[in-house]
C-alpha cells in the first residue's frame, strides 16, 4: 500500500506528532539511525523525503537485530469511583499582585489590535505615559514582541458576530506562534464577557466571546517562554479613557494571572476548580422526557444515555450523528476486529481492481465501526425499554438539524431536553494548524450548540446537558481549537441558565480524559505516566447522571475527572515568567526603617511576599514554599536617589516551581521553591510558663535589634529559655505602611524573625540575621488582624548558628502562617556592604 510520494497527512493520516512517536520507535529499533531535530520533520511531507533526510545525515549501519516491542492493546487500568473528583468552577477575589510581566516592559513596542470604541487608543497613550512604547494597529507585525488584542472588546450584536471574532483572534494567534513559541513574549487577549467570564449570565451574546479565553490558556500551554493572559473587562457604562486606564493597570501591575475578571462595578477576581460533590437534591423528571443527543450513538456520550436509560425508565432518545447507517459491505460480515475489518476491505479493493490508500482504508474501516457502535447502542436502548431514533445529521447545519428534530418530535413527541455530547479533534500545535482543521473542530460544538438551540427554540427544555473538556478549563497543546469551542459551551451555559430560570436544568461538564472514545492506547499511556487517572466508562456515565440530579440551581460548571487533569494536559512542557520590581524611597518608604548601619537592607520576608504574588499563576494558594535560600543579601545603596529594579524569575516544571530574585546585573540573590502543600501543618508547642523570662522589651530596639519605627514588631515578650521564645507582636496594618495587595503579613513575619534574632543574642552573644527557610506556609491569606501571638522552638548550630521553627496565631489561637526550618548565622561584621552580611537576608 505504500509508496514514497505518499504524503504523510492527506495520504497516510499521520500528523506531526505522531510522525515524532513513530521515528522514535525507529530510532529504538534501528539505533544506528543519525539523529534529526524533531522540529525539521514538520517541514517532511512524503516518505521520499523522510528517507531521503535520513540517508543525507548519515550513512545507517547494520542495526543488531531490532527487539521484539509490545504496544498496548488496550488503555491501561483505569480508576475507581473514588479517585474521580467533581469539581465546581467559581467565581473568587483575587488581590492584584503588584507585579510588572517583565515581557512587557522589555518589548521593543507593544502592538494594540484596533476596536470599535476608541479604547485601543487611549490605552496606547496611557501605557505610553508609563514609559512603553505603544501604538495602534490593524493586525500586529508576526515577529512582533507584545501584543494586546482588543477584538473581543466589543459589543456583539449576536452569536454570529461573537463567533465570528472568535476565528479571527484565532488566525492573529497563528500569526504570532512560530515567534512566540520560539522566543516567547507578550500576548494578551481582551474580551468582554460581563467581567466574570459570563458566570452570572448577564451578558447575553457576549458569551459567545468565550472561546478567547481558551485561545490564551492553550497559547499558554505551547509558549513556554511567552507571558499569555485572558482579561475579561466588563465595559458597563465606562468610557473609553475609563477603560483604559483600568487595563492598564491590570497589564503593568497585575503580573502573569492567566486569567482575570474585571466587573464593571469593580473588584477583580479569578475562576477556581472547587471540589465539591454532586449532591442528589433534584426531583426527576425523565420518565417522560424526549431528549435530543448529538454524538449520541457512539463513545462517552451512549454511554451516558444508557446509564440514564438505565436509571430513568420511560426516558426516549432522538440520536443525531454524522454516520449514514447504511448497510455494511458483505465483505466485512466476518470481521470482528479493526485489523480483520481493514484486511477484509483491501482484499475487495484489490479484487475490485482498486488502490486504497493507508488514510482512505481507515476511513473506511471507521465507518463499518462506527456503524456496528451504533447499531449496539440502539440495540442496547431497546434491551432497556427506552425508545429512541438514530439520524444521520451534520449538527453544524442548522436547517439539517431542525429537520432532524421534527422528525424525533414527529417519532417520539415534544423535545424536553438537549444534551450536546458530539465533538471531533484535530490536533496540532497552533504553528501548524489549518483553518480547514479549526473550523471542523471549533463548528462541532459552537455551530452544533447554535443550532440544537435554534432547532429548539418553540420546546419546554427542562435539560440542557453539554460536553465540554477539561481543555477548556486548562487549555491544552494541540488542541486551541477544541479548546475554545468548549469554552464557548462553558460561557453559553451560565447565559443559558440564567434565561431559563428554575424550569430548566442547565449543566456543562468539563471532562477529563475517558478510558474510551477518543483516547488512544498512547494518549492513555500518556496520561497514566502525568499522573491522571482515567475515568472509567461506568464511572464517567454514572457521574453524568448524577449530575442530572443535583437539581435546577446546583453547579452549572463543573469539572470531572481524576488524579489532576489540568496539570497534565500541559506535559512534561516547563514553563517561564519573569516579573519587575521596583525599591526605592517612593515604593517601599518603611524600608528606611530596615537599615543597618545607615544603609536600607532588602528584607527577607519582602522577597517571601513577592514569591507568594509570583506563584499566583500556577495556583499559589496550593503550593507551599519551600527551600528559601538567601544567595547574596541586598543593601539598597541607592535608596533615595532612584529605583533598585530586581527581576523575579518563575519557572514550572511538572509539579513545582522555581523562583529566584535577580539584581539589576543578572545575579542571583534569592532562590526558592513551591511544591504542592501536601504536608500536614506543624503542630506550634503549647503556651508555657519560662523559667527565666529573658530580656525585657524595654530598649530591645536598641540592643539585639537594629530596626527603626517602621519594623517595630514585638510589642510583648513572654520569655526565651534553651528550647525557645514566645511573644506577641503587631501586624502590617497597625503601622498603616504603604497600600498593597499583601498576600502575607511581612511585617508579622519579620518580627518573629527578629524575636529568634533575640533567642539568637541570647544563647550566641552575638547578632544574627536569616540565611534560609525550610518551609514557609500561610494557613491565612493577607494581613493579620490584631495582636499575634508567636511561639519559637530553637536550638543552636555550633557556636555561629541556629535552626529554629517559627509559628504565628490569632487571638483565637488558629493558626496564621508557619515557618519552619529557620536558619540565622552570626553577622561577622555590621556593616551592610560587607561579603559577611551580603550572605544573609537582613
Amino acid at each position: 500500500m505504500l509508496e514514497l510520494g505518499m504524503d504523510m497527512e492527506s495520504d497516510l493520516g499521520i500528523d506531526s506528532i505522531k510522525r515524532v512517536e513513530i521515528l522514535s520507535a525507529m530510532q529504538e529499533q534501528a539505533p544506528g539511525l543519525p539523529e534529526v531535530d524533531p522540529s525539521e520533520l514538520g517541514s517532511l511531507r512524503t516518505l521520499g523525503q523522510i528517507v531521503e533526510r535520513y540517508s543525507e545525515a548519515a550513512p545507517i549501519p547494520k542495526a543488531p537485530a531490532a527487539p521484539t516491542i509490545e504496544f498496548p492493546s488496550k488503555a491501561p487500568a483505569a480508576a475507581t469511583s473514588q479517585d474521580i473528583g467533581r469539581y465546581a468552577v467559581q467565581l473568587h477575589r483575587a488581590p492584584r499582585p503588584n507585579l510588572a510581566p517583565e515581557a512587557l516592559f522589555t518589548a521593543k513596542e507593544v502592538q494594540i489590535t484596533e476596536d470599535t470604541g476608541g479604547v485601543a487608543h487611549a490605552l496606547a497613550d496611557v501605557l505610553g505615559e508609563r514609559g512603553l512604547n505603544a501604538r495602534v494597529v490593524k493586525a500586529p507585525d508576526p515577529d512582533a514582541q507584545a501584543v494586546i488584542s482588543l477584538a473581543g472588546l466589543v459589543g456583539v450584536s449576536d452569536e454570529a458576530a461573537a463567533l465570528d471574532i472568535n476565528r479571527e483572534v484565532f488566525r492573529l494567534v497563528t500569526t504570532l506562534a512560530p515567534g512566540f513559541e520560539e522566543r516567547g513574549g507578550f500576548l494578551t487577549i481582551v474580551q468582554d464577557t460581563g467581567g466574570d467570564y459570563a458566570q452570572s449570565g448577564e451578558c447575553g451574546s457576549q458569551a459567545w466571546l468565550g472561546g478567547l479565553a481558551g485561545l490564551a490558556r492553550t497559547a499558554a500551554r505551547e509558549w513556554s517562554r511567552a507571558t499569555v493572559r485572558s482579561i475579561d473587562m466588563g465595559r458597563g457604562k465606562r468610557g473609553p479613557s475609563e477603560q483604559a486606564h483600568r487595563l492598564a493597570d491590570e497589564l503593568t501591575h497585575g503580573g502573569a494571572a492567566m486569567e482575570v475578571g474585571l466587573p464593571a462595578n469593580g473588584g477583580r477576581f479569578t475562576l477556581r476548580a472547587v471540589k465539591q460533590r454532586a449532591e442528589a437534591n433534584g426531583k426527576w423528571e425523565f420518565e417522560d422526557a424526549v431528549l435530543v443527543v448529538s454524538g449520541g450513538g457512539r463513545g462517552v456520550t451512549a454511554a451516558s444515555i444508557l446509564e440514564l436509560a438505565d436509571a430513568s425508565k420511560g426516558c426516549r432518545f432522538g440520536l443525531l450523528g454524522r454516520t449514514p447507517l447504511d448497510a455494511e459491505p458483505e465483505c466485512c460480515a466476518d470481521a470482528t476486529d479493526d485489523a480483520a475489518i481493514k484486511q477484509a476491505l483491501l482484499k475487495h479493493a484489490r479484487d475490485q481492481g482498486e488502490t486504497l490508500t493507508p488514510l482512505r482504508l481507515q476511513a473506511l474501516a471507521g465507518r463499518v465501526q462506527a456503524g456496528r457502535e451504533i447499531r449496539s447502542t440502539l440495540a442496547s436502548l431497546e434491551a432497556l425499554d427506552a425508545k429512541s431514533l438514530y439520524i444521520a445529521c451534520d449538527v453544524t447545519d442548522a436547517d439539517d438539524t431542525a429537520r432532524a428534530c421534527g422528525e424525533i418530535r414527529d417519532s417520539l413527541g415534544p423535545i424536553t431536553g438537549i444534551v450536546h455530547g458530539a465533538g471531533v479533534l484535530a490536533d496540532k500545535r497552533l504553528t501548524d494548524k489549518t483553518e480547514e482543521q479549526f473550523q471542523r473542530v471549533f463548528d462541532t460544538k459552537v455551530e452544533g450548540l447554535r443550532s440544537l438551540l435554534a432547532a429548539t427554540e418553540a420546546d419546554t427544555l427542562t435539560t440542557l446537558m453539554l460536553f465540554s473538556s477539561v481543555a477548556a478549563r486548562a487549555g491544552n497543546p494541540g488542541q486551541a481549537d477544541y479548546a475554545m469551542g468548549n469554552e464557548v459551551l462553558n460561557r453559553v451555559a451560565h447565559v443559558e441558565a440564567r434565561r431559563r430560570g428554575k424550569t430548566c436544568r442547565v449543566r456543562t461538564i468539563n471532562w477529563g480524559p475517558w478510558n474510551d472514545g477518543m483516547v488512544t492506547p498512547q494518549l492513555a499511556a500518556h496520561f497514566r505516566a502525568a499522573g491522571v487517572a482515567l475515568i472509567p466508562t461506568d464511572v464517567g456515565a454514572k457521574a453524568f447522571v448524577a449530575e442530572l440530579g443535583t437539581g435546577r440551581t446546583g453547579a452549572v460548571e463543573t469539572v470531572v475527572g481524576g488524579g489532576d487533569p489540568a496539570s497534565a494536559l500541559s506535559g512534561d512542557a516547563t514553563r517561564e515568567v519573569r516579573y519587575l520590581v521596583e525599591v526605592d524611597a517612593h515604593t517601599h518608604p518603611q524600608l528606611a526603617s530596615h537599615s543597618i548601619d545607615g544603609v536600607p537592607v532588602l528584607p527577607l520576608v519582602f522577597v517571601q511576599e513577592w514569591f507568594q504574588r509570583a506563584s499566583g499563576v500556577f495556583g499559589g494558594a496550593d503550593l507551599a514554599q519551600v527551600d528559601l535560600q538567601v544567595i547574596q543579601g541586598v543593601p539598597l545603596e541607592e535608596f533615595d536617589d532612584r529605583p533598585q529594579r530586581f527581576v523575579i524569575a518563575c519557572q514550572q516544571a511538572g509539579g513545582s516551581v522555581s523562583l529566584a530574585l535577580h539584581d539589576h546585573e543578572g545575579k542571583v540573590r534569592y532562590q526558592a521553591r513551591l511544591e504542592p502543600d501536601t504536608a500536614t501543618a506543624a503542630e506550634p508547642p503549647e503556651p508555657r510558663s519560662f523559667v527565666d523570662g529573658g530580656p525585657s522589651t524595654t530598649g530591645l530596639y536598641e540592643g539585639p535589634l537594629f530596626h527603626g519605627p517602621e519594623f517595630v514588631a514585638i510589642l510583648d515578650l513572654h520569655g526565651l529559655d534553651q528550647g525557645g521564645a514566645a511573644g506577641t507582636l503587631q501586624g502590617t496594618e497597625a503601622l498603616q505602611w504603604p497600600k498593597e495587595p499583601w498576600w502575607t503579613d511581612p511585617l508579622m513575619l519579620d518580627g518573629g524573625l527578629q524575636l529568634l534574632r533575640v533567642w539568637g543574642f541570647e544563647q550566641l552573644g552575638r547578632p544574627t540575621l536569616p540565611t534560609s527557610v525550610g518551609r514557609f506556609v500561610r494557613h491565612q491569606d493577607g494581613l493579620a488582624k490584631g495582636h499575634v501571638e508567636c511561639r519559637i522552638e530553637a536550638k543552636k548550630i555550633g557556636r555561629l548558628g541556629l535552626r529554629a521553627n517559627v509559628w504565628f496565631l490569632d487571638t483565637e489561637g488558629h493558626l496564621i502562617a508557619e515557618l519552619t526550618g529557620v536558619e540565622m548565622h552570626v553577622a561577622q561584621a555590621s556593616h551592610a556592604t560587607t561579603p559577611a552580611l551580603e550572605k544573609t537576608g537582613g
